[in-house]
């Protein structure tokens, strides 16, 4: 604006309407950021729900989800962490974008007492775009009065009820977040916990399908499938592979004569024997009931020679009498043996 030498009254108003205007395009400009930030924050919506439905890894899923945040959702950094099996701690998992958040942070991280923490205790989201709202550790504090951390948002990643994990990440600018993109970033937690959750269940089923849960061992249909990937191996083609099936006698007397719940301690004893005796584990199944069932590389082995060690390895294993509960109980075997390619 201007103003004329001779009309120096004029010269208030036009000051404040160039504020009230320059305020006009600055609130503008601030609507306009938003708007694009709430669209970024969408497309992340978007991209976590379609791998929601698409993967079936839990690192994957976690994985691909910090790569969204930083390049669909145009985060600084983005970080899982998830509790660490039997201890108060917890872990970043999975991570993409600027490593200022994970050098902030502890780690591995205590739930007790820091940020992360707090966010899986309570099960409730934590956000922070001031450095100082009280009540935040130390490290962040100084990572946000630094410049470097502007704004950090955490939400919880629950399963069964439970918070198992967090979701962390760093805004590009302070005090930007608003309620409407933690409303949106809500809902990306919620999915992704379900997604979690189902995972998680999924897994459970497919174990109990191709494992026993009373031994750990695996199936018939599991074991059989690794025998045919090992014969068709190209590298076992000049080996003898060996098969045998072991069965416990008067399974069925044991169960009546001490019970059903020593006959399963039993079974659990015979596949602990027999993880000990055989290296490798996954070589060894138990196909219900008393039978189980190894195989193993006989690399230049003859055929009686073979039947003499598994007489010696049977030996090994059923020789000495189960010590169950105080209960001495006496285990006699049938067992037989092939092997390829001769039978």
């Amino acid at each position: 604006d201007y103003v004329l030498k001779n009309n120096l009254l004029r010269l208030a108003p036009a000051v404040k309407r160039a504020l009230a205007d320059a305020e006009l395009r600055l609130e503008r400009s601030r609507h306009k950021a938003q708007i694009a930030r709430l669209a970024r924050v969408l497309g992340m919506l978007s991209g976590v729900n379609a791998l929601v439905v698409r993967v079936r890894d839990r690192k994957e899923l976690l994985q691909e989800t910090c790569r969204l945040a930083v390049r669909a959702g145009g985060y600084l950094s983005a970080v899982v962490y998830s509790k660490i099996p039997g201890t108060p701690r917890l872990a970043a998992i999975a991570w993409s974008g600027s490593e200022v958040l994970r050098n902030a942070l502890p780690e591995p991280t205590d739930a007790r007492t820091d940020v992360v923490g707090q966010i899986v205790r309570s099960g409730k989201v934590f956000l922070c775009n001031d450095p100082e709202t009280p009540d935040i550790p130390a490290d962040l504090r100084t990572a946000m009065l630094s410049g470097e951390l502007p704004a950090v948002v955490g939400l919880p990643l629950v399963v069964d009820r439970t918070p198992m994990g967090a979701l962390l990440l760093v805004a590009r600018e302070s005090d930007a977040v608003s309620q409407e993109e933690l409303r949106t970033l809500r809902e990306i937690a919620g999915n992704l916990s379900f997604a979690l959750q189902y995972l998680q269940k999924d897994s459970k089923v497919r174990l109990l399908s191709h494992f026993d849960p009373r031994t750990g061992l695996a199936k018939r249909s599991l074991f059989c499938d690794r025998l045919s990937r090992a014969l068709s191996d190209p590298a076992n083609q000049l080996a003898r592979i060996a098969v045998s099936v072991i069965d416990i006698e008067r399974m069925s007397l044991i169960n009546d004569s001490f019970g059903r719940r020593i006959g399963d301690l039993l079974l659990q004893h015979v596949a602990d024997r027999l993880r000990s005796r055989f290296r490798r584990s996954e070589h060894v199944a138990h196909f219900g009931g008393g039978t189980f069932a190894v195989f193993a590389n006989a690399s230049s082995r003859d055929g009686d020679e073979l039947l003499a060690a598994m007489r010696a390895h049977a030996a090994a294993l059923f020789g000495p009498p189960f010590v169950i509960e105080q209960q001495e109980i006496s285990v006699a075997v049938r067992s037989g043996l092939a092997l390829h390619p001769g039978d």
